[in-house]
């Protein structure tokens, strides 16, 4: 739960996490990763994967919330993926909050839910992206994007990460006599 002051959250992975019961401020399970409402800063370049929520709707991945005082948080250049409860949730009055250049995708329920209360805008979504992170293992918690990925630099607007993570294997020529010499070796 970020609250309070400017936040600057950069580089992060926030996985395996859930959101449960009340907090000080009486809100019930919001933001399985991250709960975001201080009055302002800047989440980006983080990994949000596989978290959950209390809440049906209290935003498994992020939970951007104005308050009653409105919160300008940026949200950009982030993966969110896999989250349970929504990938993106705003709640709250109001707040220019902009949610960018973001690859949200395969959370549950929905990607995202800012809509408009009291009849003023939660927050904008630019430019955000809904394709498969391409994660080398995320089954084995590598969570590092593969060459195809389309977070990677050069894939703009989005460009999460600079370089990829997953190793090249390389191909070993062989024989059939070969393989099956290697196979009874190991009974």
């Amino acid at each position: 739960h970020v609250y309070g002051g400017h936040s600057d959250i950069r580089f992060n992975l926030f996985a395996y996490n859930r959101a449960e019961g009340a907090d000080a401020h009486g809100l019930n399970g919001m933001g399985g990763a991250v709960h975001l409402s201080a009055p302002s800063g800047t989440f980006s370049n983080n990994t949000v994967v596989q978290n959950s929520s209390g809440r049906e709707c209290g935003g498994g991945g992020v939970s951007v919330d104005s308050g009653d005082n409105g919160a300008d948080w940026i949200v950009e250049k982030n993966i969110i993926a896999w989250n349970g409860q929504r990938g993106v949730i705003c709640s709250g009055l109001a707040g220019p909050s902009i949610i960018r250049n973001n690859l949200i995708f395969g959370n549950n329920v929905s990607d995202r839910n800012c809509t408009l209360v009291s009849s003023r805008t939660l927050a904008t979504f630019e430019n955000n992206v809904e394709a498969d992170p391409m994660f080398c293992d995320p089954g084995g918690g590598d969570f590092h994007v593969a060459r195809a990925s389309p977070a990677l630099a050069g894939h703009e607007p989005w460009g999460m990460y600079t370089e990829a993570g997953c190793q090249i294997v390389p191909i070993v020529p062989s024989t059939w006599s070969a393989i099956k010499a290697r196979f009874h070796r190991a009974e």
